[in-house]
Order: structure tokens, then sequence, then C-alpha cells
């Protein structure tokens, strides 16, 4: 399971930084989703498609060493330690490209570039804030 792992990441980054660093990454979370998705629109509009995750699950046969309930010559039951195959999901993600309309892209980039210019507008006051409250 290494997808758990890389979520509690950003976390463990956060333990390390400074207060006002914390407080920064507070107050801009929204301007830094908004500049991913404007990185990522531009990347779309530069390629002609974009690239989507997908999440594939196959069953697939591994040795186990599970517990199998085993019938006596005496009628009874017991379990035995397996030794056998058993099925197990194995779960990959990969990329795949997906066809975008170049047009609905770029007024997507527009739209973002908007909420930019507004968001840092609204960041900076708080930017200086955080500054003021937690100097380095």
């Amino acid at each position: 399971m290494i997808r758990p792992a890389l979520l509690c990441l950003p976390l463990a980054l956060m333990s390390c930084a400074t207060p006002q660093e914390r407080c920064i990454a507070a107050v801009t979370r929204d301007l830094t989703v908004v500049n991913r998705l404007i990185a990522e629109t531009q990347a779309n509009i530069a390629r002609g498609y974009s690239l989507e995750e997908v999440v594939i699950s196959t069953p697939t046969w591994v040795y186990c060493d599970q517990p199998v309930l085993v019938p006596l010559p005496d009628g009874s039951r017991t379990w035995v330690n397996g030794g056998g195959m058993c099925l197990d999901d194995y779960t990959r993600t990969t990329t795949r490209p997906r066809a975008i309309d170049p047009e609905q892209e770029r007024r997507k980039l527009d739209g973002l570039i908007t909420q930019q210019a507004l968001l840092t507008q609204q960041a900076t006051p708080a930017i200086r804030q955080c500054q003021m409250q937690y100097p380095q």
C-alpha cells in the first residue's frame, strides 16, 4: 500500500515547515491548486490531449498460506495450513491519453488565469499578516 504513505507525505513535510511557512501555505492553498491546474491545462493545449490516471485492478493467482478446512476419514473436518494458490487483486495505476477540445481548454485556461489574479490579490494581505504574525 504505497498510496496511503504518499498521502501522508505532505503532512510530514508540513510538520517540518516553520509557523510562517505553514501559515502562508494555508492562506495560499487555493492559489496553489489553481497554479497547478493552469500548468496542467497549458500542457494539455501544447500536447493536444490530456493525460488521465486510470486504476486497473486484475485478479491474480498468488501463493498463499491460508488455513483450509479439510475433511477427515471419520467425517469430521479440521483446519490445516494451506500452501495452495488463491486469488488476490493486483492494482496498478497507469496514465492514458484522452482527447480534448482545444477551444474548451483555452476557455478553461482563461477562467483559471482570471481566478489566479483574484486569488493572488486576496492572498497578498494574508501573506503579509502571516509574515507579521510569525517573523523569521
